[in-house]
């Protein structure tokens, strides 16, 4: 009876393993020994400043939700919040398994649900306000819901859906997969919620649309904890991608050539420690919640979502690019596009950065006399 049980689930593996074989031996192998190492690279290397960038946002939204009910006065600046935080992130990146981290990110999310649902209903309890416009002159007013909705789709938290995933490889692409419904889910909520607030507050909607609240009631202190819990809950998921790459991919191979020094235990300890660090450090220097988001979200959105999947599609089909080379075209045309975006963005929060920083010696200034 066992073997009939398990005799279909065996024969659907078995073929997909022989079409995945097949599938490998049909594709062509160029001399790309050289291209292969370069695009290894310079796709861990976006990983890695994408994952560690989210993460440092993530320090930042904690540090300034404890500023902001421990320190109302700011006696203390909010760089010194996220580098007190800095145990409690090693202590979260120090799980080492994945499904354990799904759990606590599961569970995080649900928090993070659960405060977004009380930010929605405060925002429309007395009705929408009248400084949202859809269209105008004035870049800063258009919906801020936008670059966000793009931030959000590369989540982190999608990353807990794929550990299921891959136990059915076959339904990973379809609509009803996992990783679709993780989108899906993921995108809906952040969309819903930042049109409300967008409708609610217009273009004085801040990073955080809790912070809009005028009284901080019973409601407001509840839906800022539960936020900083799920934040804090999700950021040992985010950081788990930078760490399994250094140690997989790099560390490891090179203690086993013995190419390094040291031990396995002791490299996995400074890893973690290191990301931990990094990514603490980035927001005690980098404070401003919302222009942060805008670059990070920026990067990571080009590059997760246009530049690494172009990048490598060029790759794939080189020595291949059709008649008039058009597969080239479409690639370089879609790469200038994103760059020319991901340029113009940059430069824009730059620019804002450094008004703020201009202006805030000479609002102390004001202060003290």
């Amino acid at each position: 009876m066992e073997n009939n049980r398990y005799g279909g689930v065996n024969l659907i593996l078995e073929r997909r393993k022989l079409e995945y074989k097949n599938g490998r031996e049909a594709i062509p192998k160029p001399d790309l020994s050289f291209m292969h190492k370069v695009s290894q690279y310079f796709v861990d290397a976006t990983i890695l400043m994408c994952y560690i960038g989210i993460g440092a946002v993530y320090v930042v939204f904690i540090s300034g939700i404890i500023q902001k009910y421990f320190d109302s006065e700011r006696i203390l600046d909010q760089e010194y919040y996220a580098l007190f935080l800095f145990p409690l992130c090693f202590v979260i990146n120090t799980m080492k398994y994945l499904h354990d981290i799904a759990v606590i990110s599961i569970f995080g999310n649900l928090l993070l649900f659960t405060a977004a649902m009380i930010g929605a209903l405060y925002a429309v309890k007395d009705g929408i306000g009248e400084k949202w416009v859809m269209i105008g002159s004035d870049m800063y007013l258009y919906p801020k819901f936008v670059g966000t909705v793009l931030f959000s789709m590369s989540s982190p938290g999608i990353v807990s859906f794929h550990l299921y995933s891959v136990q059915k490889p076959w339904n990973y692409t379809k609509f009803s997969g996992v990783l679709n419904h993780a989108m899906m889910h993921i995108t809906l909520l952040h969309t819903f919620i930042d049109v409300v607030g967008y409708l609610k507050w217009g273009c004085d909607s801040g990073g955080n649309f809790i912070r809009n609240h005028p009284v901080n009631d019973l409601r407001t202190i509840s839906a800022f904890v539960m936020q900083g819990l799920s934040i804090y809950f999700i950021y040992g998921l985010q950081c788990y991608m930078p760490i399994i790459i250094l140690l997989d991919e790099y560390i490891i191979p090179a203690l086993n050539k013995k190419s390094i020094y040291g031990t396995s235990c002791g490299w996995n300890l400074t890893v973690r420690l290191g990301i931990s660090l990094i990514t603490c450090l980035l927001a005690a220097i980098i404070p401003k919640l919302d222009l942060f988001i805008a670059v990070v979200g920026a990067v990571c959105s080009s590059t997760l979502s246009t530049i690494i999947p172009v990048t490598l599609y060029i790759l794939i089909h080189y020595n291949n690019y059709g008649t008039l080379k058009w597969k080239l075209i479409l690639g370089l045309s879609l790469l200038i596009v994103v760059n020319i975006i991901l340029i113009a963005e940059y430069f824009r929060s730059s620019k804002l950065v450094l008004r703020l920083k201009l202006l805030e010696p000479k609002s102390h200034k004001s202060q003290n006399m």
